[in-house]
């Protein structure tokens, strides 16, 4: 046994995190709904057994998401996590045959004592478990939530150091319920044993999509030549062995013979042990296009999806800046009129929200500054108003008094009508004096407010200046 390939007497256990849409698409794999690829043999999917059934995308999301909430976190579930992990359980060429001779009683047992070992190892539960018997090896397929007991992702919280224990408990498992199967060859085992590294390297989906078929039908074309070489070697054994009694000669020619059908079963059994490792791959490789399509399909989707919520959001917050309404609070937080309309263009236009809530308040505190300064103006021209009006009248007053006084003052009362006219032209002007008194000052006093409150009012900044972008 060639310690530089993989073990043919090995079971094995591999695992992958999967989003909703890859999940939804294992899950109907797994149980065999709709078309199924040219691999699966329709005539044997009576032989699959679904051990325990794997939960729906949605309720698979339902779990993950009580698991999470049970820690302390800033942010909820996002759409496109991974909400499953999901494994195969597989066995090498010869661990094949040796699991094949339980019966389907032992076999399940085997499966689900491994899968809840794998689950263990993981922190997690086991939801899902599926065997397949319809393909080219028999397997099962395992589904756990993606997040672990205490509410981690398995991504974060999956160390190698245990997935390299769950090969161990799979060799200690398979090994007790069908003595024979062994352990896998790590990666480093087989290149310290003299393998390069390329021959350890697994190949892209792209790489095995171009190579595959031609080797698999290269290997099934050797097996076939060794098949036919088998049969033509045990065929002349067969006839030496017919024989009732053998020279010399043909006891030696049997030994070769002998020899030689040992030696072309042995390149027989080789041939098909790589014929049935290229179909497990091809099988492997499908099962991988698969998910990565459907994983580009809802890639596809949800960019679509946030595209066009950027789109809306975008016109929703042009709208608000237009109207004045996005705006900040007195505690600083911004406000806007529509904000459920922008929520979902959160928080990759933040900044612009930002800045727009900013250009929005500067723009409420300009406008609210140039009525300061509208009102002022008015109050000032009202004042200027009132004092022309009160100097109209001081000047009316005057001129109505100038000629009384002209006659006091010119006047000559030398008879007894002129001296009562002077008498009552006196009485007018001292009369007429407190009024244009009074006049001047309250002038003088309206005027004198209308300074000091001019020289009170301090410049108001241009609101421009506050404007953050």
């Amino acid at each position: 046994m060639e310690e530089t390939k993989s073990n043919p007497r090995a079971a094995s256990v591999r695992v992958l995190s999967k989003k909703a849409s890859a999940y939804k698409g294992q899950r109907v794999h797994d149980l065999r709904h709709g078309k199924q690829p040219d691999y699966v043999n329709g005539d044997l999917t009576h032989l699959n057994r679904t051990l325990i059934e794997p939960p729906t995308p949605a309720a698979m999301t339902k779990i993950c998401a009580a698991r999470r909430n049970s820690r302390e976190t800033k942010r909820a579930m996002k759409s496109g996590t991974n909400i499953a992990f999901v494994g195969i359980i597989t066995f090498g060429a010869e661990a094949q045959a040796l699991f094949r001779e339980l019966d389907e009683t032992a076999q399940d047992a085997a499966y689900l004592e491994v899968a809840q070992a794998v689950a263990d190892r993981l922190n997690t539960t086991l939801e899902g478990l599926v065997v397949h018997n319809d393909e080219s090896a028999p397997h099962a397929h395992m589904t756990f939530p993606a997040y672990d007991l205490d509410g981690q992702p398995l991504t974060k919280s999956v160390k190698r150091s245990a997935l390299l224990k769950i090969q161990d408990d799979v060799a200690e498992i398979m090994g007790r319920h069908a003595p024979g199967i062994e352990r896998g060859r790590s990666r480093e085992a087989r290149i310290k044993a003299g393998a390069s590294v390329v021959e350890t390297i697994n190949r892209s989906v792209r790489e095995l999509h171009a190579d595959l078929p031609a080797e698999i039908e290269t290997k099934r074309r050797e097996l076939a030549e060794a098949s036919a070489r088998v049969d033509e070697m045990r065929g002349r054994v067969e006839g030496l062995e017919a024989k009732a009694e053998l020279t010399d000669k043909e006891a030696k020619r049997l030994e070769t013979y002998r020899q030689r059908l040992a030696d072309r079963i042995e390149a027989e059994e080789s041939a098909k042990a790589e014929a049935e490792r290229l179909t497990a791959l091809e099988v492997l490789r499908a099962e991988e296009a698969r998910t990565i399509a459907a994983q580009a399909e809802e890639d596809a989707r949800r960019i679509s999806e946030k595209t066009g919520a950027l789109l809306t959001a975008s016109a929703a917050m042009v709208a608000e800046l237009n109207a004045g309404t996005l705006r900040r609070t007195e505690t600083g937080k911004v406000m806007a009129q529509n904000p459920s309309a922008m929520r979902p263009g959160l928080p990759d236009l933040n900044a612009f929200l930002q800045s727009g809530a900013d250009a929005g308040e500067a723009r409420h505190r300009a406008e609210a500054e140039a009525q300061k300064k509208r009102e002022k103006a008015d109050a000032d021209l009202r004042t200027a108003k009132t004092l022309l009006d009160d100097f109209k009248a001081y000047y009316q007053a005057i001129r109505s008094t100038i000629p009384k006084i002209r006659a006091i003052l010119t006047q000559d009362a030398s008879t007894a009508a002129e001296k009562s006219k002077a008498k009552t032209d006196r009485r007018e002007v001292v009369k007429t004096a407190p009024f244009i008194r009074k006049i001047v000052k309250d002038a003088e006093k309206r005027f004198e407010s209308a300074s000091a409150t001019k020289q009170s009012v301090p410049e108001t900044p241009d609101a421009s200046d506050d404007l953050t972008m």
